[in-house]
């Protein structure tokens, strides 16, 4: 989300008929079913805010890039809010989460995975699941009326704007970008939509995926917003099939006596959902170009696609040949 070696394929890219959906790939649902957004996650807001302000806190590397930069900033004017009390409860939850949950990642560390998963869909009103530790119950449960007092009204905003916004992206180009990542990886899509929880920030990614359907986005990072945030909510959603890939990638990779390199079905996500919403909105570029993702170490990934995967999804050949020719050129 490198250097153009096939420019001139992509203008043709615009001219070719979709490939027909392989018959192993229901058709997609309506774009009303695409995706379904909850901007109402009360508990799932304050754990986000309390975790970026940890680590803004501890001062990890990450706490300055774009997602959650102005996190801090949105503390100080809820502070001045509040009373003395209120300021020093609120500076205990950060602190709880400095000192533990904020060292962890919100993508690969399953205690936390685990707290995230247990608060999605959770209302004001709704009791903490006794599977929070009850250390973190009792943070969550403390900061939650300075919370709701300084913060949630502003941050339940945005995430509405950001639903609103969405949606009305998704009711104009989800069918058609749907329709080109399933065809793209031969795969199903949810039947009833899938899940996107917004929050105000995320992690410093502004948008993460992992076990299960969780998908989380941020509403106050820039870069998820307009047509970027749509490329992102499609990607993260296509980490559904990293395991159904995984295995597709594993077996040309064997039968070719070759191994698959790391990151590789990620670097496959970057280029495919960049490439549909390229097609699908006009003037839009995709995420890995802006971004400069390509330059991070993909830049061989970058030419290897351009070179076996792009005349797939051009529609030419079969998805598993493009796979074995991915692998042959890495």
């Amino acid at each position: 989300m490198a250097a153009r070696i096939v420019l001139g394929c992509l203008t043709l890219l615009v001219a070719l008929p979709a490939a027909p959906l392989p018959a192993q790939v229901a058709a997609p649902p309506p774009s009303s079913r695409i995706f379904r957004f909850d901007p109402d996650g009360f508990w799932l807001s304050l754990h986000h805010f309390l975790y970026v302000l940890g680590r803004a806190e501890i001062g990890t590397p990450d706490r300055a890039r774009r997602a959650v930069a102005g996190a801090p900033a949105d503390q100080t004017q809820g502070l001045a809010s509040l009373s003395a009390d209120e300021q020093a409860l609120w500076k205990r939850a950060v602190s709880f989460y400095a000192a533990g949950p904020s060292k962890l990642d919100t993508v690969f560390d399953a205690p936390l995975i685990a707290i995230t998963n247990a608060l999605v869909g959770l209302r004001e009103t709704a009791p903490l699941p006794m599977s929070v530790p009850a250390d973190h119950r009792d943070a969550l449960a403390a900061a939650a009326p300075v919370y709701r007092k300084a913060w949630w009204s502003a941050h339940q905003r945005a995430n509405a704007a950001w639903v609103t916004a969405a949606e009305s992206l998704v009711a104009r180009h989800g069918a058609a970008t749907l329709a080109f990542i399933t065809r793209a990886y031969g795969e199903p899509w949810p039947a009833a939509g899938f899940p996107v929880n917004v929050t105000p920030y995320t992690n410093w990614a502004g948008a993460y995926s992992t076990r299960g359907t969780l998908l989380v986005i941020a509403s106050l990072d820039p870069g998820t917003a307009g047509a970027s945030g749509f490329e992102t909510t499609f990607h993260e959603a296509m980490h559904q099939w990293d395991d159904a890939i995984d295995r597709a990638l594993q077996s040309a990779a064997k039968a070719r006596g070759r191994t698959v390199p790391d990151n590789l079905s990620h670097a496959m996500i970057f280029f495919t959902a960049g490439e549909a919403v390229r097609r699908t909105i006009p003037g839009h570029v995709p995420y890995a170009e802006a971004n400069g993702i390509w330059q991070r170490g993909l830049a061989p990934f970058k030419s290897a696609l351009d070179a076996t995967w792009l005349p797939w999804l051009a529609g030419s050949g079969t998805r598993d040949d493009a796979l074995s020719k991915l692998v042959d050129a890495l």
